[in-house]
């Protein structure tokens, strides 16, 4: 498997939707919009979740790089609260960023989209990493969520 992983596919399912909804917002405004929150708070919003994403994305591929090239499993750092920290990233900062500064809720729906696509690609991403790291990956997936971040559990 790649240093990317599923990465790929899921972006490309993820980048139609996406497209679609951001075509829709912009044919249909009024309808789409979030009109009940000020377009400035909106847009704060998303630079907040934009500002916090990007050093988080820098730190996360740095560290499936350096695994990938020691042929090592990540267990640290942000792979610590969730096995898929780069699609996390993407479903709760990045897409819904672009939903705020767009002020549109059907955006914010690809969100939902990535999750499933994510879900539904990841059994292949797992199924090779279990190959490949055996019992530490299966005591590694008992402890950590997939994609939604929390704290390990005991």
């Amino acid at each position: 498997m790649s240093l990317w992983g599923v990465g790929p596919k899921i972006g490309r399912w993820t980048f139609f939707y996406l497209i679609a909804t951001v075509a829709a917002t912009l044919v249909w405004p009024s309808v789409l919009s979030i009109a009940f929150v000020p377009r400035g708070y909106l847009t704060a919003a998303g630079g907040v979740l934009l500002l916090s994403a990007v050093p988080l994305y820098v730190i996360t591929v740095r560290a499936v790089a350096r695994a990938h090239r020691e042929d090592r499993l990540v267990t640290t750092g942000p792979y610590a609260v969730c096995r898929h920290p780069l699609y996390a990233l993407w479903i709760l900062l990045i897409v819904p960023a672009v939903a705020a500064f767009l002020a549109s809720w059907l955006v914010l729906t690809a969100s939902a989209f990535m999750y499933v696509v994510t879900r539904v690609e990841t059994r292949h991403e797992e199924a090779y990493l279990e190959q490949r790291f055996g019992e530490a990956y299966r005591e590694y997936k008992r402890q950590v969520n997939a994609v939604l971040p929390t704290l390990r559990r005991k």
